[in-house]
C-alpha cells in the first residue's frame, strides 16, 4: 500500500476554509460597528467615548462600512472599515477624526470598540 501526499492541495483547502472563517469575522465586525452606531435623532450626539452617533442613516458612514478578505501569500487578511472602494477621498477623513478625537472633538473610537466588542467572538471563529 502506498500514500500520496499532495501539500499544495491541502494548502489550498486549508486557504479556502480559512478564507470563510475569516468572512464570518469581518461579517460580525461590520455588524457590530453598524449596530454601535445608533440614530438617535436629528441633533442628538453621543459621549465621548461611545459609538458614535448616525445622523444620516444607512446613508452616511454606517452605509460604508464594509469588509475585505484577500490573501498575500499564505497569509489571509480581513480588514473592515471605511473602505476607500465605496466612499470618496473626502468620506475617508470623517470616521478617523470619529475614532482619535480631533482639537474640538473627543474621539468616539467606534474601530476600537468593535474590535474590543468582537475579540473572544472572533478567537472562536478563528481557531
Amino acid at each position: 500500500m502506498s500514500v500520496a501526499w499532495n501539500p499544495a492541495n491541502f494548502m489550498k483547502n486549508v486557504q479556502a476554509a480559512a478564507m470563510i472563517r475569516m468572512r464570518q469575522a469581518m461579517t460580525l465586525a461590520v455588524q457590530t460597528a453598524k449596530e454601535g452606531m445608533q440614530e438617535l435623532g436629528p441633533g442628538v450626539h453621543s459621549e465621548p467615548g461611545e459609538y458614535p452617533a448616525s445622523q444620516s442613516g444607512a446613508q452616511g458612514m454606517r452605509g460604508h462600512i464594509t469588509f475585505e478578505v484577500v490573501t498575500e501569500g499564505d497569509k489571509v487578511i480581513g480588514r473592515f472599515g471605511i473602505v476607500p472602494t465605496t466612499a470618496g477621498a473626502e468620506e475617508l477623513g470623517y470616521p478617523a477624526f470619529l475614532e482619535l478625537g480631533t482639537i474640538k472633538m473627543a474621539p468616539r473610537p467606534w474601530i476600537t470598540l468593535t474590535v474590543d466588542s468582537c475579540m473572544s467572538a472572533w478567537k472562536e471563529i478563528l481557531t
